[in-house]
């Protein structure tokens, strides 16, 4: 059975909703490719360090299985010193210095409390400690409208196709061609200062409220 293309929702209609939390079409459209990047890098994370470490995963359970994606890529750097390919060493570590700034604002987005500026602009709060709690984790913020998110959706974006390439290379496939490498690194370079500077953007407005 076909469903209507529209539904009516008298008490909490999905549109509404979102408008009420300061978000609209756009910014939701970039969320969605933000959340859909960011799992599909997890999974080549995962592969590309196995890779490295001539891990077979058959039939058995990784020791580093269930570690968050921030410890992930702290282990992916680390088991990039055994590398003797000093290029294949060198874009691992570009890469990572980009994804640990990057899956922070994502984060943020992905597990945190929403606060509407507007109809087009939102704060995502994750770990707030809005009755005085204590908790485990760090507090982190990410400042939300069209043009941080598009950001946002291109770094993730080159950190996937990265992660992609390296795996690949990481389980003795061919190295990218020179041009396909140096478009690599100029672009991780890139999403490493735009991850950096919304962390930091986040930080700073942080403080001004204070």
């Amino acid at each position: 059975m076909s469903l209507p293309s529209k539904v009516r929702r008298p008490f909490a209609d999905p549109l509404m909703m979102s408008k009420r939390l300061g978000l609209n079409q756009s910014m939701l459209g970039s969320i969605g490719l933000i959340a859909s990047f960011a799992g599909n890098i997890e999974y080549r994370l995962e592969f590309a360090l196995w890779a490295l470490q001539g891990y077979d995963p058959k039939g058995r359970s990784h020791p580093k299985d269930g570690l968050p994606v921030s410890a992930l890529i702290d282990e992916f750097k680390a088991q990039s010193s055994h590398i003797e390919n000093t290029e294949l060493c060198e874009v691992i570590r570009m890469w990572c210095e980009a994804a640990k700034p990057a899956f922070k604002c994502r984060n943020a987005i992905m597990h945190g409390i929403s606060m509407p500026w507007s109809d087009q602009s939102a704060t995502f709060m994750r770990n707030p400690r809005i009755y005085g709690e204590l908790r485990k984790r760090e507090y982190s913020e990410f400042h939300a409208d069209e043009h941080t998110l598009t950001l946002m959706e291109g770094a993730f974006a080159t950190l996937l196709r990265a992660i992609a390439l390296i795996q690949n290379w990481a389980n003795d496939a061919a190295k990218p061609d020179q041009d396909t490498f140096a478009a690599m690194m100029k672009a991780l370079r890139e999403a490493r200062s735009i991850s950096v500077e919304l962390v930091d953007l986040a930080a700073a407005v942080n403080h001004e409220k204070y």
